[in-house]
């Protein structure tokens, strides 16, 4: 009867191991499945966050593709054309330059600089310092407003025709917009006079 009740606990010995075993085993399927689920989820947070900035990358690109759109149609354009190259007795070489905005927002100001070889420089047509030149500043343009008048200065020794090379900074009168335009004018050299001719009997001479 004795040993009948030892192998009786040593079977249940065995018996609770097994079971605590099993309970071991269900329980590291059970986190194991946890785990991949938690796996799952966050791959698909990770997901829907990298979608949601794609999409807030495309509506920034959008935005500032309709932001570009809409400064470019503010842009100012403008009209320039150059006379020839004079001198009026002063010893210093110019061309009048006119210049009209035919296009965009009203401006504030436009800072004209002139570049380009034989250039020296400008000056307002309105001025008459004749060697205050450099850059010139304009107070206010706008479509449909009066020209410009700017005198363009040479060098003393130069070769028409003359390429000048306009830079325009401008600053709208409303808003805080800023534009660079760029023209090109060319000044050519004064046609000469025709010589003028006297006759004497049936000669006539050429000076």
């Amino acid at each position: 009867m004795d040993e009948i009740r030892d192998h009786f606990g040593d079977w249940a010995a065995v018996l609770v191991s097994v079971v605590a075993a099993g309970i071991a085993i269900w329980q590291a399927v059970i986190a194991r499945q946890q785990a991949g689920t938690a796996t799952k989820a966050a791959d698909l947070a990770e997901r829907q966050a990298d979608a949601a900035e794609a999409q807030v990358s495309i509506m920034r690109e959008e935005l500032d593709a309709a932001t570009a759109d809409r400064l470019d149609s503010w842009r100012p354009r403008f009209e320039a054309s150059a006379g020839t190259v004079c001198d009026a007795g002063q010893n210093q070489p110019y061309a009048e330059i006119t210049l009209t905005q035919t296009a965009g927002k009203a401006l504030k100001q436009v800072t004209v600089e002139a570049s380009g070889q034989y250039v020296d420089g400008l000056r307002t047509g309105r001025s008459d310092d004749w060697y205050s030149v450099g850059t010139v500043t304009i107070e206010g343009m706008s479509l449909g407003g009066s020209p410009e008048l700017l005198h363009a200065h040479f060098e003393y020794r130069h070769f028409p025709p003359i390429r000048i090379e306009l830079k325009l900074q401008c600053i709208a009168r409303e808003g805080d917009h800023s534009w660079v335009e760029h023209i090109t004018v060319k000044a050519e050299d004064a046609a000469p006079a025709p010589p003028r001719q006297f006759r004497r009997g049936r000669r006539h001479f050429e000076v």
